[in-house]
């Protein structure tokens, strides 16, 4: 059970972060912070945190970028918006405060759609335009956009998993590998059915001829997919070699997206046991180096709203 103070003592240097923090993302800036500080003031029934929370969502909506990413875009604001009125955060008319954004993301990315790699590095825009969806239902457009993201990156995936039984292989595996466990984690969030099995079938086959490393994630979500009990092999000891005892050597992102995945907290319990004025000092020593510290994507804020709301999709 972690204490209030703690919560508190993570809001607090959250909002300490804020004030100085230009950016208006979800990874990096206002919009992931004010998505985090709604989620504690709920949890805490504290009118402050909101209050200050709602004025970073302003300050996010108001900014001005060509950028329309997921990650430090607009696309994220977006997301971060939605979730907020769809889960009774806020009451506002996402048309008025969003629908010229919205065209905007979608013409610019349909002129950006020629460029392969826009595509492929695209694929966590799905999540907005899955959760947008709703509020444009005539919107055609929306959902070819989302199979395109998809598609391109299946055939990436068709193409380097095709190169891996190569001894020459020259690419980064573990690069490669990542990008798949993202790709499985946004289909099964999103819900999206029309995903290749083939690419599926690849990976498996890999699995099971030792050319790549075990990986919690990837068996995590393959199991989501499988309903036919076809990976079941490759599920049970990608999980079983996948994790050690030891989490020294785990960043904060890992220890929390472990702790989510596995529903069990001990993969964070080596700093949260900490005494509590050294906390805050186990916390940072866990985030990369060059990394925005409060921010969503591996900071403060993430754990933060892992820890307030143990339900929500991590982004």
């Amino acid at each position: 059970m972690i204490k209030e103070v703690t919560i508190r003592k993570l809001v607090d240097y959250i909002l300490l972060n804020a004030c100085s923090i230009n950016s208006s993302g979800l990874y990096n800036g206002k919009a992931g912070m004010a998505w985090v500080l709604f989620e504690a003031a709920r949890n805490l029934q504290d009118e402050y945190i909101e209050e200050q929370a709602f004025e970073l969502l302003q300050e996010a909506l108001v900014s001005r970028t060509d950028d329309i990413g997921f990650e430090n875009g607009m696309s994220g604001i977006g997301y971060v918006l939605l979730y907020l009125i769809k889960n009774d955060f806020i009451d506002a008319d996402f048309d008025e405060l969003f629908g010229e954004q919205l065209e905007k993301i979608l013409t610019n990315f349909e002129k950006l759609k020629e460029n392969p790699n826009t595509v492929l590095n695209a694929i966590k825009l799905n999540y907005f335009l899955n959760v947008v969806k709703p509020y444009r239902p005539s919107y055609k457009r929306i959902d070819e956009m989302i199979k395109s993201i998809f598609e391109a990156n299946e055939l990436y995936f068709a193409i380097q998993f095709f190169d891996f039984k190569d001894i020459h292989y020259i690419n980064n595996k573990t690069s490669v590998l990542s990008k798949f466990e993202t790709y499985l984690k946004t289909i099964y969030d999103c819900g999206y059915a029309d995903y290749s099995r083939a690419v599926l079938n690849d990976y498996a086959d890999l699995y099971r001829s030792e050319r790549v490393k075990s990986s919690y994630k990837a068996a995590y979500y393959l199991e989501k997919l499988d309903k036919t009990g076809k990976y079941n092999d490759v599920i049970i000891t990608n999980k079983q070699y996948a994790i050690s005892d030891n989490v020294k050597n785990l960043s904060l992102r890992n220890c929390i997206e472990l702790s989510q995945l596995t529903d069990n907290d001990k993969y964070l319990s080596s700093f949260l046991t900490e005494e509590e004025n050294k906390i805050e000092k186990a916390i940072l020593e866990l985030i990369p180096p060059g990394v925005f510290t409060a921010g969503y994507e591996q900071g403060v804020s993430r754990l933060l709203i892992y820890l307030t709301n143990k339900k929500t999709i991590l982004l």
